[in-house]
C-alpha cells in the first residue's frame, strides 16, 4: 500500500514539475498552480482534468441475406482518461442514438452496446452490429442516411463534445460501404 501511494505521489509531481517551471519561468499562470515562494500548491477544483471522449468512427452497410443488409457501428473512447464506472452502472446512462433518414431509428445505453466495458479505457474501440433482426434489415439496392450520435443526452462530461456524431450515406447490395460479415 505505502508503494503504490508513493508511486502515485511521484507520478503527481512528475505531471506537475513541467507546469511548476512553466509557472517559474514568468509565464501566464497555469490554472490551479499557486506559487508561494518556491513552492507550489495545486488547487484541485482548478486543475484542468483529463476526461473521456466517445466519438462514432464509423458505420457500414454488412451483407446478410437475400441482398439485404444490416449495420456495423465503430465507437471509440478517443480521449486521455477512462469513462467512470458510473456511466456503466446505472444501464441506462449515455445514450447511443441511430437515425435512419433523419428519422430515430432505434437506440441503447452505453451499457447495452458495451457490457464488457472496452471503451473505459482510453484509445480504445468497439464495433457491433445493428439492425440485424429480420425486421430492421436495410433492403437490396437502396441507399440509406445513417446517423449514429454517442451521448445522445450529453450525460458524459467530455474532452471533445463535437465529435459525438457521425453520417453516412450507405449502399444496400452494392458500393464502397459494403462488406461481407
Amino acid at each position: 500500500m505505502k508503494r503504490t501511494k508513493l508511486i502515485l505521489v511521484a507520478g503527481c509531481l512528475a505531471a506537475l514539475f513541467p507546469l511548476a517551471t512553466f509557472a517559474h519561468a514568468g509565464n501566464p499562470p497555469v490554472a490551479g498552480l499557486h506559487q508561494v515562494g518556491k513552492k507550489f500548491t495545486v488547487d484541485k477544483t482548478k486543475m484542468p482534468f483529463l476526461k473521456p471522449d466517445l466519438s462514432v468512427t464509423n458505420i457500414k452497410a454488412i451483407k446478410y441475406d437475400q441482398g439485404r443488409c444490416y449495420l456495423r457501428v465503430r465507437l471509440k473512447n478517443s480521449g486521455p482518461a477512462p469513462i467512470p464506472d458510473s456511466i456503466y452502472t446505472s444501464k441506462t446512462k449515455v445514450g447511443i442514438q441511430m437515425y435512419k433518414d433523419n428519422k430515430p431509428a432505434g437506440g441503447m445505453s452505453l451499457w447495452a452496446f458495451d457490457q464488457n466495458k472496452t471503451l473505459q479505457k482510453p484509445g480504445k474501440s468497439l464495433t457491433r452490429d445493428w439492425f440485424k433482426s429480420p425486421n430492421n434489415l436495410l433492403k437490396k439496392g437502396n441507399v440509406y442516411t445513417i446517423k449514429v450520435v454517442a451521448d445522445s443526452r450529453h450525460e458524459l462530461a467530455e474532452t471533445n463534445e463535437g465529435n459525438n456524431s457521425l453520417t453516412k450515406h450507405v449502399h444496400c447490395g452494392h458500393g464502397h460501404d459494403i462488406e461481407a460479415p
